[in-house]
């Protein structure tokens, strides 16, 4: 919670439900934590390996409090991250995580041998309210909330993701079926207990009795995010997304100051997320590479294909 990095992913709940057997690299000064780098280890053939489970946006490293004086800090983080790299198990042969945007020292990662790719979210700044949102949203945008507010459609907030990924599987099927359902499940447990802690909720839109889309949200210190959420392929051009999202400013600007799209570079997604008025907010996603070479060459054509 203190960790300027520190993200919903990382609080031991939401983890545990999706890895349950995972370690980390902790970090103490005397009987402070001062960081931790979470490991989520599988073994395939023999190689261990430690990925981004699916949905959690970010793991990395998770400083403490940062200093005041920066070259402190940065000299501090650099010997934090030789420590924690020098601590990872040397059976351990592959790590790909994605660091959060906060992680804001790199070249030590660097240094070690470990790979970066700059991956980017998008972040809309919602602390103004509805009505300036609204005014520098696209007019595309605008159309489309007029539109759903003349239709017979509505929205309304509830308690419901296994809709809400219902309708994500109808919609994006094929895009999904290499998830094991039991990630499914941990998103469903995970927004239940937090929607409990207010720290979730989800949205959907409905034509009649029958939903049409919905988003999974989570809340954490200053951010709303939009975690899963799709729309039933006939309702496309409802305008039903664009109303869900707009229904959440209104419902919870005055709580957050951003709203966390949670990334994708797909150009038609990234025009999306841009209509809202959001922008580009870089991060990084970070590799570690110890496998033997064959099973480095198998890895490497696969990532290209």
């Amino acid at each position: 919670m203190e960790s300027p990095q520190g993200n919903i992913y990382h609080l031991h709940k939401y983890l545990t439900n999706l890895h349950p057997s995972w370690d980390a690299i902790i970090v103490k000064e005397g009987s402070a934590y001062i960081a931790i780098m979470p490991l989520c280890i599988n073994t395939k053939v023999g190689i261990k390996f430690a990925t981004q489970p699916f949905f959690a946006q970010y793991l990395g490293i998770l400083f403490g409090k940062n200093n005041e004086n920066k070259y402190k800090e940065l000299e501090h983080k650099k010997k934090i991250i030789n420590e924690i790299h020098n601590s990872i198990p040397q059976e351990l042969k592959y790590i790909n995580y994605n660091f959060a945007p906060e992680f804001d020292y790199e070249l030590p990662l660097k240094w070690l041998g470990w790979s970066q790719k700059t991956i980017y979210t998008y972040w809309l700044d919602i602390k103004n309210g509805y009505d300036v949102f609204l005014k520098n949203a696209a007019s595309h945008v605008r159309r489309e909330i007029k539109k759903f507010e003349q239709s017979n459609y509505r929205v309304l907030e509830c308690n419901e993701p296994e809709i809400v990924l219902s309708i994500l599987k109808l919609a994006k099927g094929d895009a999904l079926k290499n998830i094991d359902e039991h990630f499914f499940q941990a998103l469903i447990n995970n927004s239940k207990y937090y929607y409990e802690k207010a720290m979730s909720s989800c949205f959907l839109a409905y034509d009649g009795e029958k939903a049409i889309a919905g988003i999974i949200y989570f809340f954490y210190k200053n951010k709303m995010i939009y975690y899963q959420g799709s729309t039933l392929s006939e309702y496309k051009n409802s305008g039903a997304m664009t109303a869900i999202i707009a229904e959440s400013i209104k419902k919870y600007s005055d709580e957050y100051e951003f709203l966390d799209f949670d990334g994708s570079m797909i150009e038609p997604i990234e025009r999306f997320f841009r209509g809202f008025g959001a922008f580009p907010m870089k991060y990084s996603n970070f590799t570690l590479n110890r496998l033997p070479l064959l099973p480095r060459l198998i890895q490497r054509f696969k990532s290209r294909i």
